[in-house]
């Protein structure tokens, strides 16, 4: 009767295990697909550290980037060749990496993921509304760096390696791959971003400690939201004067 039992358990055992496998299989079958996470957990994961990973980080875009764009100049003043070469017409400079990897590797990823895999991948996609429109401004602030630093990106068809797209088309900052200028599509993006914040109900699940700026506090987002708009619109104030004042009326 004892060995009968230890029979039984083993069988048990057997088939426990083989089940387990089973789920390793299913959820295997597709490299590029993701278990279910908590998006409030995901987002916390998106964003920390978000721009500032490391005191490297941070003096990578002070040499780099942000010289580059003249945010900043040594007090000597710019050195020679900072921003050309005039002995080497040839010559191009190497500027910090830190934006665009950031976008491509990092924050814009892991973002791009939480608003366009795993929250409608969600049981109840429409109860994450607030945080997928919070996650689509913080998205929409790293394309705007990427592009305001370098000019040109993928960005239509970044992040789309699930559909077959492994080397997307690059687009321009003031004309996307479908013609649209990419600014006008990233406001666009923000300014639809604030009107799902300012419709939120109480059924939302909410960010909270989850958030590393506001606490999860809607009205807080939306004022963000409302101000990168206007910080967007004033870089092309003489170029698109149009534009500009349309983003100020909002």
């Amino acid at each position: 009767m004892k060995a009968y039992k230890f029979l039984l358990a083993g069988v048990c055992s057997m088939f426990m295990f083989s089940s387990c496998l089973e789920e390793f299989q299913k959820l295997n079958t597709n490299p590029e697909e993701f278990g279910t996470a908590d998006p409030a957990a995901v987002f916390h994961g998106a964003t920390k550290n978000y721009n500032n990973s490391s005191r490297a980080h941070l003096t990578g875009m002070y040499s780099g980037s942000m010289r580059l764009m003249q945010y900043l100049v040594s007090s000597g003043g710019a050195s020679s060749g900072i921003y050309n070469n005039l002995e080497n017409k040839t010559s191009r400079t190497s500027p910090s990496n830190q934006i665009y990897s950031n976008y491509y590797s990092s924050f814009g990823l892991r973002l791009d993921n939480l608003i366009n895999t795993l929250i409608p991948g969600t049981d109840n996609p429409e109860r994450y509304n607030d945080i997928k429109a919070i996650a689509q401004i913080l998205l929409n602030h790293q394309q705007w760096l990427v592009l305001d630093c370098y000019g040109a990106a993928p960005i239509t068809e970044a992040f789309k390696v699930g559909e077959g797209i492994r080397t997307p088309q690059y687009d321009l900052y003031q004309k996307s791959i479908n013609g649209e200028p990419m600014y006008k599509i990233i406001d666009a993006d923000v300014k639809k971003a604030v009107a799902t914040l300012k419709a939120s109900g109480d059924n939302q699940y909410k960010l909270d400690k989850n958030d590393f700026f506001y606490n999860g506090d809607v009205a807080k987002w939306i004022k963000f939201g409302n101000t990168l708009r206007v910080l967007m619109a004033q870089r092309l104030e003489k170029a698109d004067a149009s534009f500009y004042n349309t983003v100020i009326n909002d």
